[in-house]
């Protein structure tokens, strides 16, 4: 059966939370259907279905600044942004109709880890906190959407807690159901606001906007705040998100390209791929470039994914030695601290510290 999209992957992997083997083709196109599933088999016989995941956000005016809000508005729903790794948790059947819970991340069929973080493992401990499979089970939706945050996934914005999980939103088929109408007992991004008069929408973009502005504060190369809001808008016959981010976050995308936007998306596109390249690159900062200010700053993304290439080669030897070497950040951090001084390049001294705080103190 034909692939369902214009733009797509194929893949075969093993499901490792249910040891089957899934193999189809997972949507690239820019759109509704992003990182969605056309399973075709299910260990080996043809078993075909479609799985929406997490979708594109786009904001709700273009580059020129035409706003863009739908004329059959009934109410809209405003909901934290969290800054971490999307895991989209969804059902799949067998050929014998046998249903399993199985979690992917924006642009793979299932979670794996990688090595800018352990995101299989780190989910895993979310599976243990929470009782997300049997919610997800058990729900009326296809699937739901997560943010898995915290220090230890580290982006763009720091926050005090080590890891956590919360709902974004629910799908049904192609639908997006906004968190409080899917009816599971699990944490949700935080509400902000909810419009039931949705008259101007744009002057409570602004004031959001402003409020955003106001609680962001820069800490060095990262953010302390709210990275964001992601707006549900509700009409008589769709569901639509818009996102929102502060002007810290934001850096005026359309009118240069920053090197913190450039950092956190090669960061990023080690979700997908253990040694992402420039045209990887290329193709996540479409999401909110033109092809002609990606080509006019190559040399800039190519100096700043070899940088972060180099960081992640440090993190990860820094972590290892850490289990290796029997470390102690917090009972012993003198002396943990000068065998990394002993062991490697002092010039690398404060990553270092910053890598020990995030995932052991």
């Amino acid at each position: 059966m034909k692939v369902p999209w214009d733009s797509y992957r194929e893949f075969e992997v093993d499901d490792p939370f249910n040891g089957n083997v899934l193999k189809g083709a997972l949507s690239t196109t820019s759109n509704n259907t992003y990182g969605a599933l056309w399973i075709t088999h299910v260990n080996g016989k043809e078993c075909y279905q479609k799985i929406y995941a997490t979708p594109k956000m786009h904001y709700p005016f273009d580059k020129g600044g035409n706003w863009r809000w739908p004329s059959d508005t009934l109410y809209v729903t405003v909901r934290e942004k969290l800054d971490g790794t999307n895991v989209f948790a969804y059902k799949y059947k067998d050929a014998q109709g046998n249903v399993y819970v199985s979690y992917k991340t924006r642009l793979t069929p299932v979670i794996k880890n990688s090595k800018w973080g352990k995101f299989k493992d780190w989910w895993e401990e979310m599976l243990n906190k929470y009782p997300i499979e049997e919610e997800v089970l058990n729900s009326f939706c296809d699937g739901i959407s997560f943010e898995l945050y915290g220090s230890k996934n580290r982006h763009l914005i720091q926050y005090d807690e080590k890891l956590n999980a919360k709902v974004l939103f629910g799908r049904l088929d192609d639908d997006i159901l906004e968190p409080s109408s899917i009816d599971v007992e699990l944490p949700t991004a935080k509400l902000i606001t909810k419009i039931d008069e949705p008259d101007d929408l744009t002057s409570v973009y602004h004031e959001v906007k402003r409020q955003l502005d106001e609680q962001i504060v820069e800490e060095d190369e990262y953010l302390r705040g709210m990275e964001g809001v992601i707006w549900y808008v509700v009409t008589k016959n769709d569901r639509i998100q818009y996102k929102e981010k502060p002007e810290a976050v934001l850096k005026e995308h359309w009118s240069h390209m920053d090197e913190k936007s450039i950092r956190v998306t090669c960061q990023n596109a080690y979700e997908n791929n253990d040694d992402p390249t420039y045209d990887d690159i290329k193709e996540l900062l479409l999401e909110e470039y033109s092809e002609n200010d990606i080509q006019d700053n190559e040399d800039k993304i190519k100096r700043i994914l070899s940088e972060v290439r180099d960081y992640v080669e440090l993190k990860n030897n820094v972590l290892q030695d850490y289990e290796n070497h029997n470390l102690d950040f917090n009972e012993r951090f003198e002396e943990t601290m000068r065998w990394y001084g002993k062991n490697y390049d002092k010039k690398d001294a404060s990553k270092i510290y910053q890598i020990l705080e995030d995932h052991y103190k």
